[in-house]
């Protein structure tokens, strides 16, 4: 037997172990039995996707994850809040959130980057009192202009380098478009920096089917622990974080002392913070200050995929009952991360508050069967607002995939295709992005 052989053995009972194993699915165990092959020199990188119809499929997938996977870091939140006090004035602000589209685009699929900063642009313009819909045209042309500069901007690049391959024996190289989409990005930008101006003004567009449930803040318990950086900053500090869209309701120390604090009282290890504020700031604020959140604990970590934003109906069990008295977790699998109820406000633990009719909550559970759970507890989910509370991100993960992968195929050392396939599968082995198993599979073991 020789050595390729040896080695393609090997490469197939690894596959078979991990088929066996169960824990990765099918087709990310595909996708590391290929890269192992390439790296052991049985396929070689031209025949690594022959078998695909079109080898353009698996590249504007792997661009998608590694999208995904920046957009979930908070990597582009955290850049915005240094140059946020720069944004003084419409065109400054025009000027940035075009400027940053662009760039991003040319590093990754245009749909996915403008996706990452349409809810910047819009909490950025709520914030300085001004309309969204002044800088969301600017963007989705940012973002196109942006996607000209290299060949996975976007799919037409892709498009075109796939036809050259087959007419010429060559395709484009990932900076080929550069010298001539740079200077069409750059004068667009400027343009755009004034020209929103150009925007018609004073139309009304349809509300949003979650306007019909918009809300006040919700009411959620964050723990401090003894390794967050805020633990002896004040609360005034931790509010900034947010920028003013967050408040410290209470603090709760010594296990059940409840007080109100000032802007100026300093935290500490241990204090169970009561905050109030919308679900999505609560996760920027759990992840920068890394708090814990009280009651995202106990459920099996490899089983919780996302939080849901979901409301109590009339005739369900949890009416007129409470966390403890209903052991959410124990017989359901689920947490319960945050309570808003309208036109009050709540004065007790989360624990111990009773649930009423019209009562939106922020539960935790298994992906898989959380539909079903909401659907036995009468609990009706509000919209497409799946939120990444109680789990860490991970920042650095996703910025260093996206570098290794633009450097691989700006160096040619490895085809475009495979090296963001390559950042795509390790991001869904450092479960960075996770991958949710098939309902059939899920039901099948159940």
């Amino acid at each position: 037997m020789t050595l390729q052989q040896g080695l393609s053995f090997a490469v197939i009972g690894g596959m078979l172990v991990l088929f066996a194993w169960d824990r990765w699915r099918y087709d990310l165990v595909a996708l590391v039995a290929l890269l192992a092959a390439i790296g052991c020199g049985i396929v070689t990188t031209s025949k690594a996707f022959s078998g695909f119809s079109n080898p353009l499929l698996p590249l504007i997938a792997s661009v998608l994850v590694v999208s995904t996977a920046i957009g979930k870091s908070g990597v582009i939140e955290r850049l915005l809040h240094f140059i946020a006090p720069l944004m003084r004035s419409d065109d400054l602000m025009a000027f940035v959130l075009v400027a940053a589209v662009t760039v991003l685009s040319a590093m990754m699929k245009n749909v996915g980057a403008l996706a990452i900063f349409l809810p910047v642009a819009i909490q950025a313009a709520e914030r300085n009192g001004r309309s969204p819909s002044q800088f969301l045209m600017p963007l989705a042309f940012g973002s196109l202009i942006g996607g000209m500069m290299t060949l996975i901007g976007t799919s037409p690049n892709i498009i075109i380098s796939a036809e050259r391959a087959q007419l010429l024996g060559k395709p484009y190289e990932m900076f080929d478009f550069l010298p001539v989409g740079f200077g069409i990005a750059a004068v667009g930008v400027v343009f755009l920096t004034f020209g929103w101006r150009l925007i018609p003004r004073g139309r009304k567009g349809q509300a949003p089917p979650e306007a019909a449930f918009r809300i006040e803040d919700y009411i959620a318990e964050a723990r401090v622990p003894a390794d967050s950086p805020y633990v002896g900053r004040t609360v005034a500090e931790l509010e900034d974080l947010a920028e003013g869209d967050l408040t410290v309701a209470a603090i709760i120390r010594e296990n059940y002392r409840r007080y109100v604090p000032s802007g100026h009282w300093t935290l500490f290890a241990d204090d169970v913070l009561v905050l109030e504020c919308d679900p999505h700031v609560l996760e920027t604020v759990v992840s920068e200050a890394r708090l814990e959140l009280v009651g995202s604990k106990g459920v099996d970590e490899e089983a919780l995929r996302s939080a849901e934003v979901t409301t109590v109906t009339a005739g369900s069990p949890l009416v007129g009952s409470s966390l403890v008295e209903q052991r959410l977790r124990a017989r359901y699998g689920i947490n319960v991360l945050a309570v808003s109820r309208r036109g009050r406000r709540m004065t007790v633990r989360l624990r111990r508050a009773k649930f009423q009719v019209g009562d939106v909550i922020v539960v935790q559970g298994s992906a898989v069967a959380l539909p079903d759970t909401l659907a036995s507890l009468r609990c009706l989910p509000l919209a497409e607002r799946r939120l990444g509370l109680g789990r860490p991100r991970k920042v650095a993960v996703p910025v260093i995939a996206l570098a290794a992968a633009v450097t691989l195929a700006a160096t040619e050392l490895v085809p475009v295709a495979l090296a963001f396939t390559g950042a795509a599968v390790a991001l869904a082995l450092l479960r960075v992005i996770t991958c949710a198993r098939s309902t059939t599979a899920s039901s099948g073991r159940s």
